[in-house]
């Protein structure tokens, strides 16, 4: 027992932190290609079982697209793989997708360099072992597709088309039919009283070990009153300010929705809900209600207030009211889907 006591306070010297560096860099590089390898044996077993798809290339005008999320409500796709790309002769590599023939309806998110975002929806059908060229043009931020190879291809908009329905999140059951505020105020009860927990078990090892006073438990105390009486008068006020502005049947339409089957993105201290006309967020130890028509931009950025644990999304309004939303770890592939569903609420959204 006291060799490990030693081990862990002894300091750490320049090689043992290298080799702990390098270790961390080897684990994620191995990371990375085990996921590339499992994306090209999808990728393989997909075309292998349906020899007779179509491949769609995924271009951007002067801009480096780094990766891509496909979402389809009619039709089948696979996932996005690098190739090469015979039929452009500006580049060696094209990022592409295969799709199964017939009526597709599918919506395409580009993620550019310098944080771009480009997304867009289309429906086409497609035709067996065709070739499709789906570029984004970086002024209207809007995809065009047209076919490079095959005999017959026409472009077809559906007139109602399906509801996106996102593929990731937890479908939030909502079992006790509990209003949206009462919903805030419980969460962030739970929050508080986690936090409060944990800090009052650190203060208990620093008065027995550390032999410091006793009063330093009042710390976690005020701090719990201090965040408990911020979130009673300052965590709902956005909130009830843009609630109230909504329409009598906007309004039951919000709470009607919130007691419902709806998908949940667990954000950094937080959580967002996606509604049929908005978005609920708790977030920052806040509650916020942002209307769908209301969105005017969204835009991925890597900054954060986590440090870079966590990657966020700004959402700015038409009033110009700006919301940052983070996801963290895990869950930052759930930035691209909420993005896409912002985009099939309000096709007017601009990307960046």
């Amino acid at each position: 027992m006291l060799n490990i006591k030693e081990l862990l306070t002894k300091p750490l010297g320049f090689t043992e932190i290298l080799i702990i560096l390098l270790s961390l860099a080897a684990l994620i590089f191995l990371l990375a290609v085990i996921d590339i390898c499992h994306q090209k044996v999808k990728t393989t077993k997909f075309i292998i079982k349906n020899p007779n798809a179509a491949i769609v290339y995924i271009l951007s005008e002067n801009q480096h697209i780094k990766n891509a999320q496909i979402s389809c409500s009619k039709g089948t796709v696979s996932k996005t793989f690098w190739t090469k790309a015979p039929f452009f002769s500006h580049q060696n590599k094209a990022l592409a997708f295969y799709v199964l023939p017939g009526l597709t309806n599918i919506n395409i998110l580009v993620n550019c360099k310098k944080g771009i975002i480009q997304s867009d929806t289309f429906s086409f059908n497609a035709e067996e072992k065709a070739v499709y060229e789906a570029s984004f043009n970086t002024q209207s931020r809007h995809c065009k597709i047209r076919l490079i190879k095959g005999n017959d291809f026409y472009f077809e908009m559906e007139n109602n088309p399906a509801p996106y329905t996102p593929k990731h999140g937890k479908i939030w059951s909502n079992p006790n039919k509990m209003s949206i505020i009462p919903f805030f105020y419980s969460r962030e009860l739970k929050r508080l009283l986690t936090s409060t927990f944990c800090l009052l078990l650190l203060i208990t090892y620093l008065v027995f070990y550390g032999n410091l006073k006793p009063y330093l438990y009042l710390l976690p105390l005020f701090i719990f009153v201090v965040a408990f009486i911020l979130m009673i008068t300052k965590g709902t006020r956005n909130f009830n300010k843009v609630f109230n502005s909504l329409s009598e049947y906007e309004k039951a339409l919000t709470d009607s929705d919130f007691k419902k089957l709806h998908t949940v993105y667990k954000l950094f201290m937080g959580d967002v809900h996606l509604l049929s006309s908005c978005l609920i967020a708790r977030h920052g130890g806040s509650l916020s209600i942002i209307p769908y028509n209301q969105i005017e931009s969204v835009r991925g950025i890597k900054y954060s207030k986590t440090y870079g644990l966590a990657k966020s999304l700004i959402i700015t309004l038409s009033t110009g009211k700006k919301y940052q939303l983070e996801f963290m770890c895990n869950h930052i592939n759930e930035l691209n889907e909420l993005s896409i569903f912002i985009q099939s609420k309000n096709n007017k959204v601009h990307f960046f």
